[in-house]
């Protein structure tokens, strides 16, 4: 049975954590180095 919501840290949580600091502590929250990084790894 798939679970309906998981609230608990997944095991990738340490990398979302420090995505997220990277993020605040440039203090650039739209476009920026991180999504030009997502945009280049999704293309």
């Amino acid at each position: 049975m798939i679970p309906f919501l998981q609230l608990t840290p997944g095991e990738d949580a340490p990398v979302v954590d420090a995505a997220i600091r990277r993020v605040v502590e440039r203090g650039w929250f739209v476009l920026g180095p991180e999504l030009e990084s997502f945009e280049r790894a999704f293309a």
